[in-house]
């Protein structure tokens, strides 16, 4: 969803993390859920819009902007563990990404998030014994 002005440029949209490949922002404060996930399950989170610098631009000034450099995806299980799972590369016109990441077999079970760093996550339900 991007706001236009008159001279038709694109307002700046933050990036986002997807539990599926669409390739729209889930609506705000509904992030999207991979559900209930055994440890040692391997998923995937798909990004967009990750591009470089402090705003997120997309429109006609955009291939002047690249994609960041990395993206680092934490798991921050129920206990309040944090876990760097790996470094997603956003590439291409709408810097986005698909990594696939594990659940680590020492994950406490519960609610968890995978995020970005930058307030963005999927929400996950890391299964128990």
């Amino acid at each position: 969803m991007l706001a236009t002005n008159a001279a038709d440029q694109a307002s700046c949209v933050a990036p986002f993390l997807r539990a599926d490949q669409r390739a729209q922002p889930p609506e705000p404060d509904h992030a999207t859920s991979l559900g209930v996930v055994a440890r040692g399950t391997s998923v995937t989170v798909y990004g967009r819009w990750y591009y470089s610098g402090p705003c997120q631009d997309k429109g006609p000034t955009a291939g002047a902007r690249p994609p960041a450099a990395t993206v680092s995806l934490v798991l921050k299980t129920s206990d309040g563990h944090a876990v760097t799972m790996t470094s997603a590369t956003p590439k291409g016109p709408d810097a986005s990404f698909a990594a696939t990441v594990t659940i680590p077999a020492g994950a406490a079970p519960g609610k968890a998030k995978i995020s970005d760093g930058r307030g963005n996550y999927v929400s996950v339900v890391v299964a128990g014994e």
